[in-house]
């Protein structure tokens, strides 16, 4: 059996119906949408790291960067990159930065 950090690392779904698979929804090939891995923690505000492609910089085909965000939840965090035209999500994890330790 896959680890979830390793099927995570590899950064898309192999779509062989893995028990640990952490992409929503389940045993898509080449889905990279993760699933939350912090359940119930979903409406909560706090800080976001995201990987996705910003449309912004290096156009017309963007560019594939990582960046936090601060967020009421996921759902939030949504809306925040979609008004920004931020495209191919490759996930959304709810974290502490490591830029707010002391």
């Amino acid at each position: 059996m896959l680890s979830r950090e390793f099927l995570i690392e590899r950064g898309y779904c192999c779509g062989h119906g893995c028990l640990m698979c952490p992409y929503e929804p389940k045993h898509q090939k080449g889905n990279k949408t993760m699933s939350n891995p912090f359940w119930g923690d979903e409406n909560k505000e706090g800080w976001y790291h995201i990987r996705a492609r910003d449309m912004g910089i290096y156009k017309p085909n963007g560019k594939v960067i990582e960046f936090w965000l601060w967020g009421d939840s996921e759902v939030h965090i949504k809306e925040l990159l979609s008004i920004k035209g931020v495209k191919d999500i490759e996930w959304i994890r709810k974290e502490e930065p490591p830029f707010t330790e002391i």
